[in-house]
């Protein structure tokens, strides 16, 4: 359901990581960072990138 870069985006934001910080960890822009995590906020029907990142962490997607 979500590429493994959505979910290593959604690990980092469950870790409280801002998005500058991600994009940096991964190499890639903020713009990147925030494509990744509302694209996987769409599959898992998440308002926001919080509540995707709780629903990928319920549903086994990632560890905590």
């Amino acid at each position: 359901l979500l590429s493994p870069r959505e979910r290593e985006c959604l690990a980092w934001v469950g870790l409280g990581n801002t998005t500058q910080q991600i994009g940096d960890r991964m190499s890639i822009s903020d713009n990147t960072v925030n494509e990744y995590c509302v694209s996987a906020a769409k599959k898992l029907g998440a308002a926001n990138r919080t509540q995707a990142c709780a629903r990928a962490f319920l549903f086994g997607m990632i560890d905590s």
